[in-house]
């Protein structure tokens, strides 16, 4: 979800809340498809669709699954593009960091 463009390039925001549903990619499948452009570790969710994008002022936004967030925004191979099946959109790994979390909130 978020406020961020819908579309490359674009200067004007949305005015609704978006949210698109994204499929999950297996961080050894989303390594393959990138290669050595992007290496995609423990610490790392990717995400694909076949009609939407993470786009350009999407950084830090919340990948939600079943009304909890997974993952935040973190970096994509281009800016709103209509098809990620080849690169997938990166996210940083909120359980992953979860220890790290706690310790900056205590």
């Amino acid at each position: 979800t978020g406020w961020g463009r819908t579309q490359g390039g674009a200067s004007t925001l949305p005015t609704d809340l978006q949210y698109q549903r994204l499929s999950i990619v297996a961080a050894p499948d989303c390594n393959a498809r990138y290669g050595t452009v992007q290496e995609v570790t423990a610490r790392m969710v990717c995400t694909e669709h076949k009609t939407a994008s993470v786009c350009g002022g999407d950084s830090g936004g919340p990948l939600v699954v079943d009304g909890k967030l997974v993952g935040i925004v973190s970096w994509t191979m281009g800016d709103c593009r209509p098809d990620t099946t080849a690169y997938p959109s990166g996210y940083a790994d909120v359980a992953n960091q979860l220890t790290w979390l706690n310790d900056r909130i205590k």
